[in-house]
């Protein structure tokens, strides 16, 4: 999971470097795309709202959706739920907590709704994931 989660905000960061280490001056989309990184790595298991990330970085959300979706190609909400899915399936494989207790671990208040994000973005429950892994 921390391998998946670093792969893709290694690519968002990538993305910044590429375009700042010819230039001195950083842009103020590439700075917010830097904030955003470091915020969203910070908070995804508890925050999951693009609200709460325009927040804290000061612009409107359209904003940040705009900037994030021109640079990376994924609007905020796509990188919050890869990096909520890369995390939901390092602990349903590595550690052996209840689905619930991943559901809570991961900012969701309500198991159910954890799986049924878990199912619409991985095609299967979470109980299910892990016994296709033999778990």
């Amino acid at each position: 999971m921390q391998l998946l989660c670093e792969t893709l905000m290694l690519d968002i960061a990538d993305s910044v470097v590429r375009r700042t280490v010819v230039r001195e001056h950083v842009s103020r989309r590439e700075r917010l795309l830097h904030e955003f990184h470091t915020l969203a790595l910070q908070h995804f298991r508890e925050e999951h709202t693009v609200g709460f990330y325009a927040d804290r970085l000061a612009v409107s959300r359209q904003y940040l959706t705009r900037v994030l979706r021109a640079e990376t190609g994924r609007g905020v909400t796509d990188i919050l739920s890869e990096l909520l899915l890369a995390e939901a399936r390092s602990l349903l494989l590595s550690t052996m907590l209840q689905v619930g207790e991943v559901a809570e671990r991961l900012g969701f208040g309500d198991t159910a709704v954890f799986c049924k994000f878990f199912r619409r973005h991985v095609g299967c429950t979470p109980l299910a994931f892990r016994r296709q892994r033999g778990l």
